[in-house]
């Protein structure tokens, strides 16, 4: 089976949707030395990062970035991406969007949004989009949305969404003049300004690797 390896920078992230986020992002800033590999979440991370440092090409990796969603805790995800380097011997960073480097490799890692706690890529996206139209609209959508269903409304069957985050990302996209299903997908489509300032903490992660 040929390697997954072809470059000498890697960049892991949680699944396809990152993956096409991070592959628009790259191309708009034209940094073509980075490769981005799917470490498939949170709970396979180990399990792929396995497999991926046991490629012969592995060898010649002199960099490796990891990007995770915050979900509930910034912190916590750190530990556990840092955990988990230091079980295979890989330099373990001090916190978010740190690197750390023995000599052979430097890692980083980049936990989004970055800029609060709590969160995930698409509360990075959002906050990129400022005052858009769409994005303001969508979030009253949801603010309704809050009151008709459980558990604010106890009389209510219907449960309000358990990731707002995604909620939003999706009522966005839906606003659209043409809906595109996946925050990777509509980066692709230009549907974001990868300009924004917002960037600019995951842009020199990422040129820091």
């Amino acid at each position: 089976m040929p390697s997954k390896i072809i470059k000498n920078k890697l960049l892991l992230v949680e699944g396809q949707d990152e993956i096409k986020f991070f592959t628009a992002f790259l191309a708009k800033y034209e940094i073509a030395d980075i490769q981005i590999l799917e470490s498939k979440g949170k709970d396979q991370f180990r399990a792929e990062l396995d497999l991926i440092m046991n490629e012969r090409e592995f060898e010649d990796v002199i960099s490796v970035g990891v990007i995770r969603d915050a979900d509930e805790s910034q912190q916590a995800a750190v530990d556990s991406i840092c955990h988990h380097l230091r079980q295979v011997g890989l330099p373990v960073p001090n916190g978010h969007c740190q690197f750390k480097s023995d000599g052979v490799r430097n890692v980083g890692v980049f936990i989004a949004p970055g800029f609060t706690d709590k969160g995930m890529l698409e509360s990075l996206i959002l906050e990129s989009l400022g005052d858009h139209p769409v994005k303001i609209a969508s979030g009253e959508y949801l603010d309704n949305l809050k009151n008709l269903l459980a558990p604010v409304n106890q009389t209510c069957a219907f449960n309000y969404p358990r990731n707002i985050h995604k909620a939003h990302m999706h009522a966005f996209l839906a606003g659209m003049e043409k809906f595109i299903p996946s925050a990777g997908l509509a980066a692709q489509k230009g549907y974001y300004n990868l300009d924004s300032d917002v960037f600019n903490e995951v842009r020199d992660f990422l040129r820091g690797l």
